[in-house]
């Protein structure tokens, strides 16, 4: 069955998404919901809202005001790390 995991209003590119290390979320770069792009966790046992259309998913990189444009998930260790271009250098931050 699909579910469609994002709010359909909102326009924005995904550069990068990948299953949680919880395997019950999936990690998403967006800037859907920001002028710039940013990593959000997407919890997919309770993501829609009371009528059945998705809610916004939770901000990790929020303090980070560069865009992500990528992302690593360690499914043993529970890891996160992600990409991020500062300045036309790219840095890594373990989320």
């Amino acid at each position: 069955r699909r579910t469609r995991l994002t709010p359909s209003p909102q326009k924005g590119g995904i550069t990068a998404a990948a299953f949680g290390p919880d395997g019950k979320s999936v990690l998403l770069a967006t800037d859907r919901y920001s002028d710039f792009s940013e990593l959000y966790r997407i919890d997919l046992t309770g993501n829609l809202d009371a009528d059945g259309t998705a809610s916004m998913p939770a901000p990790l990189t929020r303090t980070i005001p560069w865009n992500v444009n990528d992302l690593a998930v360690d499914h043993t260790g529970g890891a996160v790390v992600a990409a991020v271009n500062e300045e036309g250098r790219s840095r890594l931050y373990r989320i």
